[in-house]
Formats: structure tokens, sequence, C-alpha cells
């Protein structure tokens, strides 16, 4: 019995003596999302908010009904390579939580993949983020093309909406420096289709994105039919996209004067139609507002009918705080459908600057009505925007920047 005792008591000691009584600690490795190619239906409707996705063939969704992939309490993650395939035939006619699109909140990267034949029909009480690719994204799109109809209606309250992306901006925190931002970018990207959108209160609706904070936005356009009513506060409606901020930082622990948030080599080819019944509707052939932000090389074309008690309109920007804009052209033909005690400030350029722009070798043409407004950017006659050696010659652009073939046909 002794023995057994004692060879008992040895084991034990054995065993403990690997044992850290003063505790212990485990070091897992993160685990790295999985890459996943796609191409069959069924594999793409059990896509996951983690993973990264490449599509392997055009997916075809047959008109279904489809749920937005990512929410705000669970976005999407991952990163979604296109790779220059097709997703068609989808519809979303529920609010789901009011983020409404291919995907629906996403702080992950899209690139080379087509959305089209696509239709958003929704109506909610509630907040509205809509965009056919993306609702809402804090990631970069490059290389990405949607073509639709959005429908949004929000009885009581805002609405973000975009053939594109609804809302897109860069990830920002209360802490965050300068050296630490990163802008997310849209890229090569374009849109094209039709936008009907309520709101009861702020309306942010654009050919490309609704509302674009803090971003780049280069070689990309929105070919675009846009209706857009408010009944309380204010539209913002652009051609382009509906309104644009760049103070990178402002409201954060360091104070950012310095604009980063370009637009270049981007076009919009308009109709708009807008019934602010609220304070104020901004409307422009290429953004309704931008505040901090650098155009170069852009135009814009636009057809717009506006009515309401208060209207910011010019060809390029509804409403424009800063700027500047470089090398670039807007063509408007407006109408005003008249009210009593009705305010409007039409700019050829921008209806309302309150701050004086840098403005170099802008240019703009303008229907219907005398400039009530400011008198920025020069009169250019409709005989130069249809010469290929205008193009060249006075504004520097090149078959690099543009088709010019495309401006022509788009501006003459």
């Amino acid at each position: 019995m002794k023995k057994i005792l004692l060879f008992i008591l040895v084991a034990s000691f054995a065993v403990l003596a690997g044992c850290d009584f003063y505790g212990t600690t485990t070091t897992t490795a993160p685990i790295e999302p999985e890459t996943h190619t796609i191409t069959l239906l069924a594999e793409f409707v059990a896509m996951n908010t983690t993973d990264h996705y490449v599509l392997g063939a055009d997916i075809d969704l047959g008109g279904l009904e489809w749920i937005p992939l990512g929410t705000p309490d669970d976005p999407f993650s991952g990163d979604f390579d296109g790779a220059g395939h097709t997703v068609s035939n989808f519809a979303i006619t529920h609010a789901y939580e009011g983020f409404l699109g291919l995907f629906g909140s996403v702080t992950g990267d899209i690139k080379d993949l087509t959305v089209t034949d696509f239709t958003i029909d929704a109506t909610s009480t509630k907040l509205i983020y809509a965009g056919g690719l993306v609702a809402h994204t804090t990631g970069s799109i490059d290389h990405c093309t949607a073509v639709g109809e959005i429908t949004v209606r929000s009885s009581a309250s805002t609405v973000y909406v975009g053939l594109l992306a609804g809302f897109a901006a860069s990830y920002t925190t209360s802490t965050m420096t300068l050296a630490e931002f990163v802008s997310s970018e849209i890229r090569d990207s374009r849109a094209s289709g039709s936008i009907d959108a309520e709101a009861e209160h702020f309306l942010y609706v654009g050919g490309l994105v609704g509302k674009a904070y803090n971003i780049v936005i280069a070689d990309a356009s929105a070919v675009a039919a846009i209706t857009a009513s408010s009944e309380v506060y204010r539209v913002y409606a652009g051609g382009l996209v509906g309104h644009g901020y760049g103070g990178i930082l402002k409201a954060h622990a360091e104070s950012v004067e310095d604009a980063v948030f370009e637009t270049v080599r981007c076009y919009a080819d308009a109709s708009i139609t807008i019934t602010a019944s609220g304070t104020k509707a901004a409307v422009g052939g290429l953004y309704g507002f931008l505040q901090d932000g650098f155009v170069e090389d852009c135009f814009a074309n636009a057809t717009i009918v506006a009515a309401g008690s208060a209207i910011d309109v010019g060809s390029m920007f509804g409403e424009l705080w800063y700027g500047p804009v470089a090398t670039s052209v807007g063509r408007l033909d407006l109408t005003i459908i008249g009210s009593q005690d009705q305010t409007v400030r039409f700019g050829y350029l921008a209806g309302f600057v309150p701050d004086p722009v840098l403005i170099t070798d802008v240019f703009r043409l303008a229907t219907s009505l005398v400039s009530s407004g400011n008198d920025l950017g020069t009169d250019v006659a409709l005989g130069n925007l249809s010469s290929m050696l205008w193009y060249q010659d006075i504004l520097g652009w090149s078959a690099e920047t543009f088709d010019l073939a495309t401006v022509i046909g788009i501006l003459s």
C-alpha cells in the first residue's frame, strides 16, 4: 500500500510540475478570410460577410428578390473581385434595414464588377441608403458599372441614393490624425439608368453616388434621369454626385484645412426634375453641393426642371464652397417652375458660392435664363463644343483624358 501511495504522489507531482500556477497565456493566430471562386447561383446566394470572393462566371439572379449582403451590424468586410463578370436581373422590393443594393453595408473593396438589369423599389418610414452596387460603403470601388432603376421613398426620414452607391465615404475615427487617414476611392466606374426618390427630410441623390464623403472620384461617369422631391428639409441633386464633402477630419481631433477630395476626369449627362417643398434645393449638372473638393478635367450636361421655394442651381454645381475648379465645362438647359415668394440663385457655373473660388480655364454654356448669382467661369460658344481642337487647345484634353468623340456627342 505504501508503494502504491508513493507512486500516486510521484505521478501527481509530475503532472503538477507541468502546470503554471501563476496563470496561462494562449496565443491564437488571426484567422485569415478564405477566398472563394463563384461560378454558380447557389454559391453566390450562399456568400458570407467575412470571406473574399472572385467571380468565375456571369451570374443571372433570374428576377430573384435579393436580400442585400451586409448590414450595419454585420457589414461585408471581405473583398469582392468580379473579374470582369456581370451580376444581373435582381429586384429589391422590401426596405429590409434600409440598406438597399446588391451589397448593403460594406467595409471591404469591390472591383471589376458589372451589375445590370436591377430594380430597387422600396418604401420605408426610416432612413434609406440605396445603390445598385452598394448602399453604404467605406471601402473602394474600382472598375465597376451599374445599370438599372431605383425608386425609393422615406415618409419620415432621410434618403441617400445613387445608381452605383447611395453613400460612399472614407473610414475615419474621432481620434484619427491626418497621417493615419487613407482615402477610399471610386475609380474607372460608371452608372446609367433612372432614379425616382422622395424623402420627408433630407434627400441626397446623384447619378453615380448620393453622398460622397472624403473620397477620391476619378475616371467615372453617370448618365441618369433623376426625379426627386422632399417635403420638409433639403434636396441635394447632382448628375454625378448629390452632395460631396471633403473637409477631412475637420470635425475630429485634428483639424485639417487642405482638401484632398478630388474629382478628376469625370462627367455626367443628366436630366433632373426637382420639387422641393422644404427649405431649399441645391441642383447641379455635376454636383448638387460640393464643399472642400477639387474638380479638374470634368464636364456636365444637364437638363434641369426645378420647382420649390428656394433653389440654387448651376450647370456644374448647385452650391460650391471653396473649390478649386480647373479645365472643366458645364452646359445647362434650365427651366424654373415659378411660385409665390420663390427665391432662385442661378449661376451659369454654380448657383451659390459663399466665398471666392479659384477657377482656372472653366467654361459654361447655359440657356433659358440670365444669371442671378455669381459670374464664375467663361462663356463658350456652342460651336466650340463641337470642335475637337477646342478641347485639345483650350483645355489640354486628349484621348488619355476622355474619348473626345463622346464629349462632343454629349455637349454639342
